[in-house]
């Protein structure tokens, strides 16, 4: 194998910034550029102080809440969390180290949950709003006049795409369960 110094185009051009002698205009330019650089970053390293103080001070209270909500079942996702990492061997140890980010993340997400929740005046649904809508979906599914309008008008045919679409995430979701696409992965027994 060839050394790349063997290669003249290479050569040459070593030998042409080696000859060269240094510009002291060029190495003043580059001085002078290089001091305003590190004042710019300077300058924005101060900045970002300036305006990430309050933000890292409001994070330090919102991981504080979510330590004080999740109280016991905090503890316990802890501990979970380290099996889990103990368990993973070294690839848990690496993952462990996103552990901090991860529930802060968590945490965050929970908080902008709870004030959309709040703000969209969101609320589960009561139990007879629940009851009356699945009396009106049976009676009108047991109602022949429902089914012969729905024919006549196309309805039919939303209807139909919308049953299938429930069956195919039904049947999406039973597959993510076997963990398997057809069938369950059963191990064969050795006689």
């Amino acid at each position: 194998m060839r050394s790349l110094l063997s290669r003249a185009p290479l050569r040459a051009a070593l030998r042409r910034y080696a000859s060269t002698s240094p510009n002291p205009e060029l190495q003043k330019k580059a001085a002078d550029t290089l001091a305003k650089a590190e004042k710019g970053v300077e300058q924005a390293f101060e900045a970002g102080k300036k305006y990430a103080g309050p933000a890292q001070e409001q994070a330090a209270q919102l991981w504080n809440k979510a330590k004080q909500y999740a109280g016991p079942a905090g503890e316990t996702a802890t501990k979970v969390w380290e099996a889990g990492v103990r368990a993973a061997g070294p690839v848990g140890q690496k993952v462990n180290t996103y552990k901090g980010p991860i529930l802060y993340n968590l945490a965050v997400a929970r908080e902008i949950a709870k004030h959309v929740y709040r703000t969209e005046k969101m609320s589960p649904p009561s139990w007879s709003t629940i009851k009356s809508t699945y009396a009106s979906l049976f009676s009108q599914a047991i109602n022949p006049s429902f089914w012969r309008e729905s024919i006549r008008s196309g309805e039919i045919w939303k209807l139909g795409v919308i049953s299938l679409e429930a069956y195919g995430i039904y049947k999406i979701g039973e597959i993510i369960g076997r963990r398997h696409l057809v069938g369950y992965n059963v191990p064969a027994s050795h006689h």
